[in-house]
């Protein structure tokens, strides 16, 4: 059974969820042209994105230098170390990346036909 897929911008999560928007009438799939098919764009669930220790670092000194800007001095260089022993000593790239949310993104292109929705309907 397909799951999980896009038609243009819209998602849908399995044939039952595209049914119910595009078919609303029982029967109305019955209707539909022998030879009718639909292009869709299969999914995967992925993390929305991850991070190493290196991209990790930069973006979070550069965080706190733009939030914090008037508390850094002039000559920030041992400050900014402090600061990249502290990020290395506590924040844990592998926890955050577990974390992440996940969300589905396209992937491979498959058909749907007229035949798929009279199989799932006859399940």
């Amino acid at each position: 059974m397909m799951k999980h897929f896009f038609i243009e911008d819209r998602f849908y999560s399995d044939l039952d969820d595209y049914i119910n928007d595009c078919f609303p009438e029982d029967g109305s799939v019955e209707l539909l042209p022998d030879d009718w098919s639909i292009r869709v764009q299969e999914s995967k669930l992925e993390p929305m994105f991850q991070t190493n220790r290196a991209d990790t670092h930069d973006v979070l000194i550069s965080f706190f230098y733009d939030k914090y800007d008037t508390r850094f001095p002039e000559d920030s260089e041992s400050q900014e170390e402090d600061l990249s022993r502290a990020l290395k000593a506590s924040f844990d790239v592998t926890l955050f990346n577990s974390l992440v949310p996940k969300l589905y993104y396209p992937t491979t292109f498959a058909t749907i036909t007229k035949q798929d929705l009279l199989d799932y309907l006859n399940e």
